[in-house]
């Protein structure tokens, strides 16, 4: 791994800082295990940190982690072994996705960053960490398959939703933004906000299967706006949708919470790639 630099240590510790804030907002989403979330926010922050500021600031992520799963009731072994496992996840994917060229740019480019995160290093942390609670005997064998995908599904789905939006972000002052573009942005995220709300939120439609229904406004932002408006409005989605889905609204609300967030991450993030991949289209 990269060496620190005395002046990346001010990121390092803010790095581990905001991972650690980001962790205990994931975990208050683990139902099937008090240590593994199926919506992973530390992983897209992460990546996008080492993507953004170098791979040298590996001991962010470590330290984050490692805080994180002292405040859970984990041992201090299990907590540094997670931690270990969370770190190789971030620094694998970003050489990974450090090697492709026009990652968000093109929409191969959109396929193969899914591919580069969910493939190996996601695999890689779960393994670990799933490995290290059950050895530590707080994972039921029976529960292993079941516990893996939920922290696999997890890591994925934070990269793959949050990792672009905070690229978008870091790059949004540099897109040239007229009064029209302004507005449609001021006009549209309410409204997505509003219709994502009206289909996970104590509503009396909720019940009924429309979960389809923020998705064109998903897709008018992402042809507007490209990719700020794109990665804005799946993580408005995303917000909302987590939060009904919880409280037992929308179609994915069901008696077993963990299984529910699964079924909502898998659809957020194939709605999240296809969004990305129209957003790079335009973009061309």
């Amino acid at each position: 791994m990269a060496r620190v630099r005395e002046s990346d240590w001010v990121k390092v510790l803010a790095l581990a800082v905001v991972y650690t804030v980001a962790a205990r907002l994931s975990l208050l989403f683990a139902f099937a295990n008090s240590s593994v979330s199926p919506l992973w926010l530390p992983t897209g922050i992460a990546l996008a940190a080492l993507m953004t500021g170098g791979r040298r600031l590996w001991p962010g992520v470590m330290l984050g982690a490692f805080a994180t799963n002292l405040l859970t009731p984990v041992p201090l072994p299990t907590a540094f072994c997670i931690a270990v496992g969370d770190t190789l996840e971030a620094v694998i994917a970003a050489t990974i996705v450090a090697r492709m060229p026009f990652v968000l740019d093109r929409p191969g480019g959109v396929v193969g960053f899914v591919l580069a995160v969910g493939m190996v290093p996601s695999t890689i942390a779960a393994l670990i960490g799933v490995g290290s609670l059950w050895s530590a005997g707080l994972v039921p064998t029976g529960q292993l398959g079941y516990i893996g995908v939920t922290w696999w599904l997890g890591d994925t789905a934070g990269a793959v939703i949050f990792t672009p939006f905070f690229l978008a972000l870091r790059e949004a002052p540099l897109v040239p933004w007229d009064r029209r573009s302004s507005l449609e942005a001021l006009t549209l995220l309410p409204l997505l906000a509003a219709i994502t709300l009206l289909v996970f939120g104590p509503t009396p439609i909720s019940h009924y299967p429309l979960s389809y229904l923020p998705i064109p406004v998903v897709v008018w932002l992402a042809l507007r706006l490209e990719h700020v408006g794109a990665t804005s409005a799946i993580v408005v989605l995303t917000a909302i949708a987590n939060w009904g889905t919880v409280r037992g609204y929308g179609a994915f609300a069901g008696p077993d919470l963990n299984q529910s967030l699964l079924m909502l991450e898998l659809f957020i993030g194939v709605t999240s790639v296809a969004t990305l991949i129209q957003a790079a289209v335009i973009g061309q």
